[in-house]
């Protein structure tokens, strides 16, 4: 008899991974198909991108994952018949719908003078494929703070993207110059504001662990930034210079009296420390002092992000060996963290600083912790930090060691 014919089959071919596994015809339905969906698992599908050819290619496709592959010296250029048989990442789609509609808003609406367009920022992607991988980064951190149920999803793809920023980046050692300066000052600004809200709200419920996570933002952030510090002087011919000179000299004219600060310039000056680490202090007091002005819309978290890239580098070290004055000085840093509680990238992340300096240092520094703690008090009982109620606080403390 001859063979009997084999039933035709429609083989799922770009079905997610876990029908794969299963052996199960998928529907290919994204972010999460049916088969996934309906028995309640974690629906993945295997990273396929669209290649970019540049003109100065040879004609072979790249292979830049997860994102894509530009070149830095030349637009990218589209040829439809080589890219017939690429798929769309629909993962990355979403990242961008996600970063174009709500996650820049809701950094423009918080960093407050962080004011630069999305078609400025996608501009200056073409060129640059390490801003492009760490903006959808932040997209996917985003959606990992608002999607309780794929929360390790987004999460796991906003580090991975990370990664392969940091990856692009560090390989394509890219010359400083007029045409790469911007690129450059935004992977950085977004990069150090990723990792302080991945350090902030994805942290563990042990301090020590958080603590060392911190200190490690603060060294790599200094260290991406150091990339273009020697070349501020390119910005100025850029669009970004308004916006920087505008951080640049209100910070400058802050010039009214922070009386927690005064307090910690008085504790410190009294407290018999060598003349080296009171001055470090000092300086990371006075970094506070101007990082807490308002901005223009009122809001505080610009001082969020300036902080802790211009703290003395000696007292990340403080900050590193658990020395009780440096703990003290991040408790107040942490009060700016309590004060925009309600935005997704802070949470409830300076009440928990506050908290466990409070429990590391013990009831002998509380003369140092009497203004993170009445700012804690404060908020938990009327749902508002009062300046001014603070202020007096701290003035009448001050007034009372005095007498």
């Amino acid at each position: 008899m001859p063979p009997r014919p084999r039933r035709p089959h429609n083989k799922s071919r770009q079905g997610c991974a876990v029908c794969k596994r299963r052996r199960i015809k998928c529907d290919e339905t994204r972010p999460a198909c049916t088969q996934c969906t309906n028995s309640a698992r974690e629906c993945e599908y295997a990273e396929r991108e669209i290649t970019f050819i540049s003109s100065a290619s040879t004609g072979r496709r790249g292979t830049a994952s997860p994102v894509t592959s530009l070149s830095s010296q030349a637009s990218p250029c589209y040829d439809p018949e080589k890219l017939q048989d690429q798929s769309v990442n629909m993962l990355h789609i979403e990242l961008l719908h996600q970063l174009a509609t709500e996650t820049l808003k809701s950094l423009h609406e918080n960093v407050g003078d962080m004011d630069i367009s999305f078609s400025e920022i996608m501009k200056h992607s073409l060129t640059a494929p390490y801003l492009i991988n760490e903006l959808l980064a932040i997209a996917a951190l985003h959606l990992s703070t608002i999607s309780a149920r794929r929360r390790d999803f987004y999460r796991h793809h906003a580090i991975q993207l990370q990664t392969h920023a940091l990856r692009i980046f560090h390989e394509m050692n890219s010359e400083v110059n007029s045409a790469t300066v911007v690129p450059l000052f935004l992977f950085t600004s977004f990069l150090g504001l990723h990792m302080l809200c991945d350090t902030l709200i994805n942290r563990g419920g042990n301090f020590d662990e958080f603590l060392d996570s911190f200190v490690h933002y603060l060294r790599v952030h200094r260290g991406t930034r150091t990339v273009i510090g020697a070349h501020w002087g390119l910005l100025a011919e850029t669009p970004l210079w308004p916006i920087l000179e505008n951080q640049t000299s209100r910070l400058n004219q802050q010039t009214s009296v922070d009386l927690q600060c005064s307090r910690l310039f008085e504790l410190i000056q009294t407290s018999g420390l060598d003349p080296s680490t009171s001055r470090n202090y000092k300086e990371t007091i006075e970094s506070l002092r101007l990082a807490k002005a308002p901005s223009q819309n009122g809001l505080t978290s610009l001082g969020i992000f300036t902080w802790p890239v211009v703290v003395p580098l000696e007292y990340i070290d403080l900050l590193a060996n658990r020395k009780p004055e440096a703990l003290v000085i991040l408790s107040h840093y942490a009060v700016l963290l309590h004060s925009r509680r309600d935005t997704w990238m802070f949470r409830d992340a300076g009440q928990f600083m506050i908290q466990s300096i409070n429990q590391q240092l013990g009831p002998e520094w509380a003369d140092w912790l009497a203004g993170p703690n009445f700012a804690l008090a404060s908020c938990s009982t009327t749902g508002t930090l009062h300046q001014e109620e603070l202020m007096q606080h701290v003035s009448n403390s001050l007034f009372s060691t005095n007498m």
